[in-house]
This record gives structure tokens, C-alpha cells and sequence, in this order.
């Protein structure tokens, strides 16, 4: 299965639940700007082609993590490879899952002021609040979508 976790940039909570998902960042405690800049695709704007999906890695059951940037148009980028999955017979099954309902407005706000170039070390520090207010509940999300894939693996 191919698992796909994307937000508006593909760059933040994406990048945050793909790595929760591989455990390349602990569940334990809301990870630092400075731990997150580790990660290969965080904050990376020039990395991070919106609407491309991007493989970050596999995980222990083998099934492929992307991260994808939408936009605007996150359900119409869904529906549309869900189509042509259909359409070209590929057997491979895709689950989508939309983080940008996480955006708050303070985290939308920060990626204007970046878009703008604005004090980056301040629009920085309103994006990581953002990603620590909201982080439980990526938690949440990536733990939801792992008991789903445990559960249809025992169904094979």
C-alpha cells in the first residue's frame, strides 16, 4: 500500500507525520525547530514540488510513505490519482491523509509572511508553535492510519 500524508506545502505536517510514521522522530515529546530542520524535506520550499508525490521511505509492513504539497486542491489532486489508479488497473491501493484541517490560522499566517520574506526567524517560530499545538493530533492521525494497516495485513 502506498500511504500519502499531505498539507497545503508538503513541507511541514506532512514532513512531520511521514517521520512519525518511519520513527524518525519520537512520539514521546513535541520535537525542536533545530530536530525538524534534520528531517530531508522539512522546510524545504525548493525541494518540494506542490502536487508531486514525494517517497520519504517504507515502513515496517513495507508499505511506501509519500508526502504530497496541494494547495488549494487537496480532494481534487485525491480524487484524481484515485481515478487513474482505476483507470490504468494499477493494483497498488493508495490511502490519503489530509493534515491540512492542522492548519491553523496562525500556521497560514506564518506561510504568508514567509511567502513575503518576512523576519524568518519569527514566521519559524509561529510555524513551530503551530506544529507543537497540533502535534498530539498528527499523533493521533499516523497511529490511526498504523492500526489500519495492521488490521488489513491480518486480512491478506
Amino acid at each position: 500500500m502506498k500511504i500519502v500524508y499531505y498539507d497545503s506545502t508538503g513541507q511541514y505536517l506532512a514532513v512531520v507525520a511521514a517521520a512519525l510514521h518511519l520513527k524518525m522522530i519520537s512520539k514521546q515529546e513535541s520535537p525542536k525547530w533545530e530536530d525538524l530542520k534534520e528531517l530531508a524535506y522539512f522546510d524545504a520550499q525548493n525541494r518540494i514540488e506542490l502536487g508531486k508525490l514525494t517517497l520519504i521511505g517504507k515502513d515496517e509492513l513495507e508499505n511506501d510513505i509519500y508526502i504530497l504539497g496541494s494547495g488549494s486542491v487537496a480532494q481534487i489532486i485525491e480524487r484524481a490519482l484515485l481515478d487513474l489508479n482505476k483507470l490504468l488497473a494499477v493494483e497498488e491501493e493508495f490511502l490519503f491523509v489530509d493534515l491540512t484541517e492542522e492548519e491553523s490560522l496562525i500556521f497560514k499566517l506564518a506561510l504568508k509572511l514567509k511567502g513575503y520574506s518576512f523576519n524568518f526567524k519569527l514566521v519559524n517560530r509561529l510555524i513551530c508553535h503551530s506544529l507543537n499545538s497540533s502535534f498530539s493530533s498528527l499523533i493521533t492521525k499516523v497511529e490511526e492510519v498504523e492500526k489500519r494497516l495492521k488490521n488489513s495485513e491480518g486480512n491478506l
